[in-house]
């Protein structure tokens, strides 16, 4: 599929490759709006929301990490290579999980 793009697009990427090799990047540009939503969002919270919050970022990220690099030392004994496409959702579900649960330890 062709994208076209005005012409000051491709003077800017005067090369036939460069528009091509750039497009992955357009995606930067709703993922920073949906990050700038969330801070307004955050900095909208009172204090104990901001403590669940912090406690659910917290746990996503430590467990995260726990499984991804689990799962690279793993690579070694056979396990199939993990596609770092999967990090993002995985940090989300597990922001999920632990919203859930430092929701309910603070009810």
């Amino acid at each position: 599929m062709k994208i076209r793009v005005p012409h000051f697009s491709r003077v800017l990427c005067a090369r036939s490759g460069d528009f091509d090799r750039a497009k992955p990047f357009l995606a930067i540009i709703p993922s920073a709006f949906a990050m700038w939503a969330f801070m307004r969002y955050f900095r909208g919270l009172d204090e104990l929301q901001r403590r669940i919050q912090l406690e659910a970022v917290a746990f996503s990220f430590l467990a995260t990490c726990l499984i991804t690099l689990t799962w690279a030392f793993q690579q070694n004994a056979g396990l199939p290579r993990f596609d770092v496409s999967w990090v993002a959702p995985l940090l989300i579900m597990l922001w999920s999980l632990g919203l859930a649960i430092a929701k309910r330890r603070y009810q």
